[in-house]
């Protein structure tokens, strides 16, 4: 009886000196993009049709954060992605950036960044799954000073003025003949500058940050195969019921203002509206 008690302490303490069992794990893809219909966008070429009436309209800067990745099995579970640690991405959070300072988009970046990567647990299976995110910078991230963060979330041009918080979504738009405003004026960008708003508290001086509007949305797609698909933010589906070519007032296309007319079918698109988050979707690579 003795012996089986040693024998047994012994089994115990080289488990204990061997560490905690990891799970296997496997590495994943994601890619991303941005496009308008069946067509990608990019800087050198305007869509063709965009908006209500259509018009054409060339892309100044195209970038959006996503974070809290999972893959949804076919059951239901969610498997967290952990992402790796890049110079697109970092603590979970990840950069998608379609602009590469070149035509319209001369004032961007060069460099560009249409994939996430990871690790997920072998337990996920083989798929095909849902992909949930999360659009945007979490809480615990986005109020933070740019020239202080590592990257991705060190860019001045994703900085947002409200308690220095980021842009999760910029899209920046040209629409031919350009942008008609309510004083007569015309502008000739329209933008799409997705941040929270209704926010209090210096994060300088060391406060905490709330915002009555976070504005990140959560969305899921359909079940697809990362090797054989990837996920797009469609401007044709987005942009399905705005007149790119008419401002409503306020800043000059929508700047997250709950009261500016030009977000609310925006808003609905992106899920903000309580909906699905129509703008997103899956296609074939």
């Amino acid at each position: 009886m003795m012996t089986c008690r040693l024998t047994g302490l012994v089994t115990l303490l080289l488990l204990l000196a061997a560490g905690p069992v990891l799970a296997a794990e496997r590495s994943v893809t994601i890619g991303f993009g941005i496009v308008a219909g069946a067509a990608p966008v990019d800087c050198a070429t305007p869509a063709a049709a965009l908006g209500r009436p259509a018009v054409a309209a060339g892309l100044r800067d195209g970038r959006f954060y996503v974070h809290d990745l999972a893959l949804i099995d076919a059951a239901g579970k969610a498997w967290p992605v952990m992402l790796d640690e890049t110079l697109w991405q970092h603590d979970g959070v990840a950069l998608i950036d379609a602009e590469d300072a070149t035509g319209a988009c001369r004032e961007g970046t060069p460099e560009t960044n249409t994939r996430v990567t990871g690790r997920v647990d072998d337990g996920a299976g083989a798929g095909p799954w849902r992909l949930a995110f999360t659009l945007g910078v979490p809480q615990r991230l986005n109020h933070t000073a740019t020239d202080l963060a590592p990257p991705p979330l060190d860019l001045a041009a994703m900085g947002w003025g409200w308690q220095a918080g980021r842009k999760y979504v910029k899209l920046e738009l040209v629409p031919e003949g350009g942008v008609a405003r309510p004083d007569g004026g015309r502008a000739g960008t329209w933008f799409l500058h997705l941040g929270a708003t209704g926010c209090t508290g210096n994060p300088v001086t060391g406060e905490i940050v709330s915002c009555d509007r976070p504005n990140r949305p959560g969305v899921v797609t359909a079940p697809f195969d990362p090797a054989r698909a990837r996920v797009v933010l469609d401007l044709a589906v987005l942009f399905a019921a705005t007149d790119l070519a008419r401002d409503q007032g306020g800043a000059v296309g929508c700047m997250s203002a709950p009261d500016d007319a030009d977000c609310a079918a925006v808003f609905e698109r992106l899920g903000l509206a309580g909906g699905v988050a129509t703008a997103f979707r899956v296609v074939e690579k």
